[in-house]
């Protein structure tokens, strides 16, 4: 059974395609770091925006996760397809949760999206470190975030 992490969230707000895979790639990099090698990651649809509800999925490698958040393209291939309908992944530890979403805009034009992370609170400044320069994110205790995020 899935609970989430407690720590410390960072939020994206929307963001175009592009600097979404950027930020998310930038993400697995650090993630990975800190995980044992050969570490499986759970993948989960992530309603908790949509209905409130939680679907554990598959389970996947980091190699897969870099297919996955490589480029919009295969970003959107991921997307579960409802709106609000995040992908969640995790490790066994369930120490820190990664979510994000990418969907069309109303006019099915332009792509944006928005993730979320939750580390451990001793690894907050140096992630903030290391994704700065690329998105501006909000950061609040993950029971916070949590509670707000749930229907």
């Amino acid at each position: 059974m899935f609970n989430p992490p407690s720590g410390i969230n960072f939020s994206s707000k929307a963001l175009s395609a592009p600097k979404l895979t950027q930020a998310l790639c930038r993400t697995a990099s650090f993630i990975q770091v800190f995980e044992t090698h050969g570490t499986l990651l759970f993948k989960y649809d992530d309603w908790w925006e949509h209905d409130g509800l939680h679907f554990s999925k598959d389970t996947i490698t980091f190699h897969e996760l870099f297919e996955i958040v490589k480029s919009p393209q295969a970003l959107l291939q991921a997307m579960p397809g409802d709106e609000d309908v995040f992908v969640g992944m995790t490790s066994n530890s369930q120490s820190w949760y990664l979510r994000f979403y990418l969907s069309w805009d109303d006019e099915g034009c332009e792509l944006s999206g928005r993730y979320d992370i939750t580390l451990p609170a001793f690894l907050a400044a140096d992630y903030i470190s290391r994704i700065q320069d690329i998105v501006k994110l909000e950061e609040q205790d993950a029971a916070t975030y949590y509670n707000n995020i749930q229907l």
